[in-house]
């Protein structure tokens, strides 16, 4: 009896092990290349997909130069990374949008705020997105957001307000806002 108990423990522990990989061995990811203009996805259903940055489509527009924070769906279907973006008063790139997209079908750029984008999940088995936004410095105020993929529509909004270090009670007001912010939140930390 203990023999059967082993063994069938054993082809469990095989199966669960593997049935986040795809065939061939490989486990979902989403990547970014070196140079950070190319993501490439392999998706828990075994198909792969690339996307490059984005081409300038006009001169005087700001144009796409790399990829940032490249992450996986916990259900391995969707994949996104934030799109990073030349500042006029920084020596680096900003990411200002993220981009979402399955093993097939289109591809979603879902715009935060006009502020920067600090941290991103997934939420509700890659059908949400929840972001972190705030400017770059002098600040520790910082706005969450929480938007559909399929069509960017703002579900929730979140705030933690800044702080002033002569202004006890604003520490307070921050500290509650950290303590009371809801699941989705945190997730972009």
């Amino acid at each position: 009896m203990s023999r059967v108990f082993f063994l069938v423990c054993c082809l469990l522990s095989i199966s669960f092990a593997s049935s986040r990989c795809l065939a061939g061995g490989h486990e979902p990811s989403s990547v970014i290349s070196a140079d950070g203009l190319r993501l490439t996805a392999r998706f828990g259903d075994g198909r792969v997909r690339t996307l490059d940055v984005e081409p300038a489509h006009d001169a005087d527009a700001a144009h796409q130069v790399g990829f940032a924070q490249a992450k996986m769906s916990l259900e391995a279907d969707a994949a996104g990374a934030l799109q990073m973006y030349p500042n006029c008063c920084t020596s680096y790139p900003v990411s200002l949008s993220l981009v979402v997209f399955k093993a097939r079908g289109r591809i979603h750029r879902i715009d935060g705020d006009g502020l920067a984008i600090s941290g991103w999940c997934f939420r509700d088995g890659g059908q949400d997105v929840a972001l972190r936004t705030s400017v770059l410095h002098g600040t520790t105020a910082e706005r969450f957001l929480l938007r559909r993929v399929s069509d960017g529509r703002l579900l929730a909004d979140y705030a933690y307000p800044g702080t002033d270090p002569d202004d006890p009670a604003s520490e307070a007001a921050y500290d509650a806002a950290v303590r009371d912010a809801p699941a989705w939140v945190r997730c972009t930390e």
